[in-house]
């Protein structure tokens, strides 16, 4: 993926044609300022003419004075939403997808807002979501890193997104305004070269820029973000500045600074691979072709096909599956509501083998997103039965999705199970059972 910067629709078309040729998804954002005239449908038709998936970004970071031909409004995000609706509607009735940018909550919801106002919520469904996660000098994992979370115990993305991690914030006030994450594309972000904003952490100099944009990276390969939670499905790419920008401490090629050959050999030196989903599947067949997602009643090991309890979905429970041929495979997973559990507030984990007999001795890990140095996450040992359990005290907010508490198999492939809580604080029960995935 990679974001062209047009000034018209001829530039984007020929940048998008030359991308989408080396097989790069190509994201256009239109170079026009809030306040000034433009026709979004221009752009999308420009690349629906050479066969390219007409992302367009309709205009940018509105907070910032830039983005405005006369001085920014005080009530920039009011106009901002109500421009930005006008044109996605556009955007979207000429076959296009709309993508929306900002950098901060009450934007987004101003657009959100203006696009109710119109009655137009369809746009949605053609949306995304353009993310600029800059790091400044933070870690990958800020702020659920180890120093942060000494300092500030059980500190959020919410309470500072300052982090490549930020979308997560957004996608949770998406999930609170739309109902749902749109996807989320890069626009821009990473780390500049030579930023020191907070001195409790190295300036970004080497190795630490090629570290961080490689550990990004890695993400769409190992499935896990920095902080240890899955990589979200929603979650399309990142875009850090590469060969263009106004700053020439971002570009990873050419400029004053030189080439960044350390971070460009990094990239470079990470395996080819597909990305995989939650599902379990990469999207596509080897021949690029969709996947047929019928279920035939196995999943791609070949064990029995997934028992999920649909109450799960709204809890925000997740599954997240190993692509690793050989481990431990979640085959059933099941809830206990208040009127269920016999007052219960437990994860029980069952392990089983490929002729589901249970498996005594199984190791498995109850932990949960932002513990602290000083505390113990569960280790767990199946008995006898093939089972064990861990009580659970971590509140969670069905409506919000915020579970932080989840389960995999130890030391060893396995998939992983997230998004586990006690709901406003009553008591539940989950129940998973894993299999050996043969060999």
């Amino acid at each position: 993926w990679t974001l062209i910067y047009a000034q018209d629709e001829l530039q984007a078309q020929r940048a998008a044609k030359a991308c989408w040729a080396a097989g790069i998804m190509p994201v256009v954002r239109i170079g026009k300022k809030i306040d000034e005239f433009v026709d979004t449908e221009q752009y999308v038709r420009a690349l629906q003419a050479i066969n390219v998936p007409p992302y367009v970004q309709i205009y940018n970071e509105p907070g910032d004075g830039r983005e405005w031909e006369e001085e920014r409004p005080d009530n920039y995000t009011k106009i901002f939403g109500e421009r930005w609706a006008r044109h996605a509607a556009k955007t979207v009735d000429v076959g296009g997808y709309a993508g929306l940018q900002v950098m901060g909550k009450e934007e987004l919801f101003a657009a959100v807002d203006a696009v109710a106002a119109m009655g137009r919520q369809d746009i949605w469904q053609r949306a995304f979501f353009v993310v600029h996660n800059y790091g400044v000098n933070h870690p990958p994992a800020y702020p659920y890193d180890e120093l942060t979370q000494r300092e500030h115990p059980g500190r959020t993305i919410l309470e500072d997104s300052v982090s490549i991690l930020s979308f997560l914030a957004f996608a949770k006030w998406m999930q609170e305004r739309i109902g749902f994450v749109l996807p989320i594309v890069g626009g821009e972000g990473g780390w500049q070269f030579g930023v020191n904003d907070d001195r409790r952490y190295p300036e970004v100099i080497q190795p630490f820029h090629a570290d961080y944009h490689r550990e990004v990276f890695e993400w769409f390969r190992t499935g896990l973000l920095s902080n240890g939670e899955p990589l979200p499905d929603y979650l399309f790419s990142v875009t850090p500045w590469l060969v263009g920008g106004w700053n020439t401490s971002e570009d990873w090629w050419g400029g004053p600074l030189g080439d960044k050959t350390e971070t460009i050999e990094a990239v470079r030196a990470i395996p080819a691979f597909i990305r995989t989903f939650s599902w379990g599947e990469s999207g596509t067949d080897d021949d690029g072709e969709p996947v047929d997602e019928e279920d035939n009643g196995e999943d791609s090991t070949g064990t029995s096909s997934l028992e999920w309890d649909s109450r799960l979905d709204g809890l925000g429970v997740r599954l997240t599956r190993m692509t690793a041929a050989q481990g431990w495979r979640l085959v059933s997973a099941h809830y206990r509501d208040v009127h269920e559990s016999d007052n219960k507030h437990h994860i029980y984990i069952t392990a089983i083998d490929g002729n589901q007999r249970p498996v005594a001795g199984a190791k498995f890990l109850v932990d949960w997103i932002g513990r602290r140095t000083d505390e113990q996450p569960g280790l767990l040992t199946t008995d006898d039965r093939g089972m064990a359990n861990y009580a659970m005290f971590i509140n969670m907010h069905p409506e919000e999705k915020d579970g932080i508490l989840f389960a995999l198999a130890q030391n060893q492939p396995s998939d992983r199970v997230d998004g586990m809580g006690l709901p406003n604080n009553h008591h539940v029960c989950f129940d998973l059972t894993f299999q050996v995935a043969p060999a």
